[in-house]
């Protein structure tokens, strides 16, 4: 049992570095023109689209320039790890029927993927990269239930 549990933090770190260095930053290189341009070498196309921070640009309204700095995917990296591991976890330590933990992991995949997204969201928000108006931050306020006062709710703060 133990040494399940130091596999699966040995994989949860190896996927989030491979998701970091494999995935994220080829298309950070690409979106903000760092590729390696000195030899012609022919490389394939790297597409710039990130799922993750078009989600939470839509979701939340956050500008999608602030989204794309190393600090925010190597989270997402580690958020996309984590959710990997979880599902792999329950899938070896669940005795059931293969179709069924198929099935349970296809529906656990969404629900962490929503509700870590959803919290990272709402951490990014309380950080500040959100830029809005007044009405903006009022929504925000009272999705995290909270109060505002006149003063603060006008210069930006919860």
């Amino acid at each position: 049992m133990l040494d399940d549990v130091i596999l699966l933090v040995i994989i949860f770190f190896l996927l989030s570095l491979f998701w970091y260095f494999c995935v994220m930053m080829p298309k950070y290189k690409a979106i903000t023109g760092q590729e390696d341009s000195k030899k012609n070498r022919k490389k394939k196309a790297v597409n710039k689209f990130i799922l993750e921070t078009a989600y939470l640009t839509k979701r939340f309204g956050i500008k999608s320039e602030k989204l794309v700095n190393k600090k925010v995917l190597l989270t997402c990296s580690i958020i996309n790890a984590f959710i990997v591991v979880v599902i792999t976890a329950f899938g070896w330590f669940v005795p059931m029927i293969l179709i069924l933990r198929f099935l349970i992991g296809f529906v656990i995949a969404f629900a962490l993927i929503f509700i870590t997204y959803e919290i990272y969201g709402k951490i990014l928000i309380k950080r500040g990269y959100k830029d809005g108006n007044k009405e903006d931050w009022g929504k925000v306020a009272k999705i995290l239930g909270r109060k505002q006062d006149v003063q603060n709710r006008y210069m930006g703060f919860f």
